[in-house]
């Protein structure tokens, strides 16, 4: 699992951050400083820094991640508070890394991360979609979350892994109607003796597809 130095320079501000975590294949340490974080003595996958105020401080934070061997080429996220960002876009230092402003917004952070970690990135959502099997009976599913490259669906029915199939759903954001052929690949347990849990790999996806479905995964339309 992919690890995340979190450095929170101020207590409670990367609260919000901490439970968006949560939601992508990744476990985070906290650290109340850059020189904490340092004494760990490990290369983490992900670097997400808290600025401090004043600048100055900030800026010794970032020299300290660029001069130690663990950290000086690992990926990082800077979050500031919305008063430094007209300070900042003048330095060098800081525009070489991605900038997340406070209160950070749950969908720009995650798909970030995902992105500077090489990690799909899932997004929860549960909404009803319609599964069609060869057999073109219709199933209906409780979706349980989404990637570019498949999803995770529970329902009462029972599918084979293998399976091939297209899963139906519509954008509740713009309602626009999604189609996706695709493929189980895996099943797992639910609590419920009547429920199962399945995974789908997509296939075959038109350009169109595609962009519809990382539009409703990124949350833009």
């Amino acid at each position: 699992m992919k690890q995340i130095f979190l450095i929170e320079t101020v207590p409670e501000k990367l609260s919000t951050v901490r439970q968006f975590i949560a939601d992508i294949n990744a476990e985070y340490k906290l650290f109340g400083s850059v020189i904490e974080a340092l004494r760990v003595e490990s290369t983490p996958d992900l670097v997400v820094l808290l600025s401090q105020t004043p600048l100055t401080h900030f800026l010794n934070d970032i020299d300290a991640l660029n001069k130690s061997i663990f950290t000086s080429k690992a990926p990082r996220i800077y979050v500031i508070s919305p008063e430094m960002e007209e300070h900042l876009p003048k330095i060098s230092a800081v525009t070489h890394h991605p900038l997340v402003i406070l209160p950070a917004e749950k969908i720009e952070f995650l798909s970030t991360a995902a992105s500077l970690m090489s990690i799909p990135f899932r997004r929860k959502f549960r909404i009803i979609v319609t599964i069609d099997t060869s057999s073109s009976m219709k199933h209906s599913a409780l979706s349980i979350d989404f990637s570019e490259s498949g999803m995770a669906f529970e329902s009462t029915d029972q599918f084979k892994t293998g399976a091939v199939l297209n899963v139906n759903f519509v954008n509740p954001k713009n309602r626009n109607r999604i189609s996706i052929e695709g493929n189980i690949v895996r099943s797992f347990p639910t609590k419920s003796d009547t429920t199962f849990c399945y995974g789908i790999k997509f296939n075959n996806m038109s350009a169109k597809t595609k962009k519809d479905l990382l539009s409703f995964i990124y949350g833009k339309s």
